[in-house]
């Protein structure tokens, strides 16, 4: 039986992997119809090299800032900022080696639950960001749809993120600590976990509410680089277009399956962006490839340090975990469900790596 369960996971994945990959294909060769690449490379050759590394010291600002936020969600725990930083670009480079975008929780959790951070925690301060992530993007996305009138066709899609953030906050924060009362998930370590950490989240209001503005300048750091970026080719787009911009094509990325890191997905909605604006096609082309190194450059070179330092067995102790039934999870990732709920193991959890990058 063991067997076939086996050989229908890799069927599942394997299939999934080859549908992404087409699905990245087509994408690619969307992006690059109509490609002149004589004036492709002149666009890349007269781009202003001041403004590019100005864009990467704005996006290496914004990578940093991802530990700051996560650190200001883990109260009382001894979790490093730059170690959580780490973690949280390990993830980005992971996730975008997959054809399908579904690796980066993993690692996160992976990374920190074999260091002796309770599973329920990570994924409780996890579930934070993304909804926090969510609405930056949502409410950013509202005020380019209001001042920005190419963006005007996009609008059904701005509103329902908008929709879908207030919903997700709303969710989080008033059902996430009822998990624990229910009658078979609060049985569940994981479950138990989880609500205890956002009830943590929820004794803490000024943090979490911390936590939320260092999203919004995460966001705008990273719009701002791409920004930057657009001055260094001469983009007329402005400073809100190209902050839209960015946040677009990094939410679309993160979601949608495709070739690994996002080779062609990433180019054919920048292209599609620009083009609202009327931007020449080869112009928006070199732009897209030298945001796309920005954005997926770094948090890859920190795959490449952290992750065997920190240890590959991180990602696999995950995937082992989600085979097997949440009543045979080992003491490590049970262990929030296992404490008393006025002294969370959130709290007091060490990191037996902090002081270590």
């Amino acid at each position: 039986m063991g067997r076939w369960r086996r050989l229908g996971q890799v069927l599942v994945w394997g299939g999934g992997t080859v549908g992404a990959s087409a699905l990245g294909a087509i994408f690619l060769r969307w992006a690059l119809q109509r490609i002149d690449w004589g004036a492709v490379n002149h666009a890349l050759a007269v781009a202003s090299v001041p403004h590019f590394l100005s864009a990467l010291g704005l996006m290496l600002a914004a990578f940093l800032l991802r530990g700051v936020r996560w650190r200001l969600l883990f109260r009382g725990a001894r979790v490093s900022t730059w170690r959580l930083a780490l973690v949280e670009n390990t993830a980005v480079g992971v996730n975008s080696l997959s054809p399908i975008p579904l690796l980066d929780e993993p690692t996160r959790v992976g990374l920190l639950t074999t260091q002796g951070v309770p599973t329920g925690t990570v994924l409780a301060t996890l579930a934070t960001m993304r909804t926090f992530e969510l609405a930056t993007q949502g409410l950013i996305g509202l005020v380019g749809l209001v001042y920005l009138p190419p963006l005007r066709p996009l609008a059904p899609y701005f509103l329902a993120a908008a929709v879908l953030a207030v919903v997700a906050i709303v969710a989080l924060f008033t059902l996430g600590p009822l998990l624990k009362s229910l009658p078979a998930l609060g049985r569940l370590p994981l479950a138990r976990g989880f609500s205890l950490g956002v009830e943590v989240l929820r004794q803490a209001p000024l943090l979490t509410f911390l936590s939320f503005l260092a999203t919004v300048g995460y966001s705008v750091l990273i719009g701002l680089s791409g920004w930057m970026l657009g001055l260094g080719f001469g983009l007329q787009v402005g400073l809100l277009g190209l902050v839209v911009l960015s946040l677009v094509v990094i939410f679309f990325t993160d979601w949608l399956p495709g070739l690994p890191g996002a080779i062609g997905t990433f180019e054919f909605v920048a292209l599609y962006l620009l083009g609202l604006w009327e931007v020449d096609r080869e112009a928006a082309f070199g732009y897209a490839v030298l945001l796309h190194a920005l954005f997926f450059v770094p948090p890859l070179l920190v795959a490449a340090f952290y992750l065997p330092y920190a240890g590959f067995r991180s990602v696999g102790a995950v995937l082992q975990l989600a085979r097997q039934p949440w009543h045979r999870m080992p003491p490590a990732t049970a262990s929030v469900g296992a404490s008393a709920p006025e002294q969370p193991a959130s709290l007091n959890s060490p990191d037996p790596g902090a002081g270590r990058p």
